[in-house]
């Protein structure tokens, strides 16, 4: 598998070491493109990592509109190996998405975390992510050939 079918295309399966490879290089690629970024922004360091705000929710959503393909592609092909659709995982991704936005255009207030709402949603996402995570990373491919491809061992 080249390196654009495992970041850029949706079809196929791959195996965990690759999935934990993969999404261990797109992490590392995020924290090293938000620390170039938050140099051109009015955020210091200190201020995007420990308070909510519109301007850090913005600066977050950024960074994953930077990543979001390649991370729904080796998510989707890791679910692939696992004889699971990757759609769940599409929807709750772009769910939490859809709250970042909403959180930096104000609806749920100027302070998102001040807002129980908002932070129940947060939390309600970030299990159900974790969730998904601890599935791709500790259960085991479908052994042989499934309806996704062929067993990439």
């Amino acid at each position: 598998m080249t390196l654009y079918q495992l970041f850029f295309q949706f079809y196929g399966r791959i195996e965990r070491k690759l999935f934990i490879f993969s999404f261990l290089f797109l992490f590392c690629l995020q924290i090293a493109a938000a620390s170039w970024l938050l140099q051109f922004t009015e955020l210091t360091t200190q201020d995007y990592i420990k308070r909510i705000s519109p301007k850090s929710l913005g600066f977050d959503l950024m960074i994953n509109v930077l990543f979001i393909w390649p991370q729904l592609a080796i998510a989707v092909k890791r679910l692939h190996d696992i004889s699971w659709s990757g759609l769940g995982y599409v929807v709750l991704y772009l769910s939490l998405m859809l709250l970042y936005f909403l959180g930096l255009t104000g609806v749920f207030s100027t302070a998102p975390q001040e807002h129980s709402g908002f932070m129940g949603a947060v939390a309600i996402l970030g299990l159900a992510s974790l969730v998904f995570l601890m599935v791709m990373v500790f259960m085991p491919g479908t052994r042989g050939e499934n309806q996704y491809g062929p067993d990439p061992l």
